[in-house]
């Protein structure tokens, strides 16, 4: 599936422009199934990002996991603001109960896959009623990670405390 980076709506591979927003098609994010385990409920994206000047561009890399049976991220997309990396998306809760305290964790890597940095936020509302999806923004300051010119992919992790 294909979706707008600027307004987050799905679009349909032909498309050039949103037809939500009107951002061109290089604001597309890509959502494939990882491609060492067809099996896996594990999620990579793919997207060119660019900061507001155009000076960064990059291929991040997003691994999405979860450590609650009931919780899962259904939707992710980053984008550069300014000295800010942004990473926006949704979390389902699939079980019965309400899930208290939920949180999104971003563990940060260069291309040698070391880690460069993590950081986590809640989810908004961060208790998620049964069968319902929340939003949840994660902002890496330059202070979070190592540096952002070797910053290559991200893992998200869902949990409850």
């Amino acid at each position: 599936m294909v979706f707008c980076n600027n307004c987050r709506k799905g679009l349909e591979d032909s498309d050039i422009f949103c037809p939500y927003c009107g951002s061109s098609k290089d604001a597309r994010v890509e959502q494939t199934r990882l491609h060492n385990n067809p099996n896996s409920t594990d999620i990579v994206y793919h997207e060119d990002n660019t900061t507001n000047n155009e000076i960064l561009k990059k291929d991040i890399q997003i691994i999405i996991s979860t450590s609650h049976p009931d919780l899962s991220i259904i939707s992710a997309s980053n984008y550069f603001n300014q000295n800010t990396f942004v990473i926006v998306g949704e979390v389902l809760n699939k079980g019965r109960k309400e899930i208290p305290f939920v949180q999104v964790i971003g563990t940060y890597y260069n291309d040698s896959r070391k880690v460069i940095g993590t950081s986590g936020t809640y989810t908004n509302p961060p208790a998620i009623p049964p069968s319902e999806t929340v939003p949840f923004k994660l902002i890496v300051y330059p202070d979070d990670i190592v540096s952002f010119d070797f910053f290559k992919s991200y893992k998200l992790i869902v949990s409850s405390s």
